[in-house]
């Protein structure tokens, strides 16, 4: 039994790091350049906010991810969709 948890333990984190997710934001609120600056913005203050020392790589770019996305609804954008695909990396 042990073996079997183990074993899908490893598998777990061997896909997590072959998932990568698109988050598509409705932009209609305003045009591409203004979005562009305010995903910049974004991402540079959840990057702040974040101690990548501290934490794995992963739960950093997830941390990063989760904030830019509140700043971005904070700022009245909406999420279309997410997509979530297989890259094929490790």
């Amino acid at each position: 039994m042990k073996k079997i948890v183990l074993i899908a333990s490893i598998l777990g984190l061997l896909l997590t790091g072959c998932v990568e997710t698109t988050t598509h934001w409705d932009t209609s609120v305003t045009n591409d350049t203004v979005f562009r600056e305010d995903l910049n913005k974004c991402v540079y203050e959840a990057n702040l906010n974040t101690q990548k020392g501290m934490i794995s790589e992963y739960a950093a770019n997830e941390r990063v991810k989760k904030l830019r996305d509140m700043c971005l609804k904070a700022k009245g954008y909406k999420i279309i969709s997410k997509e979530t695909k297989n890259t094929g990396k490790f």
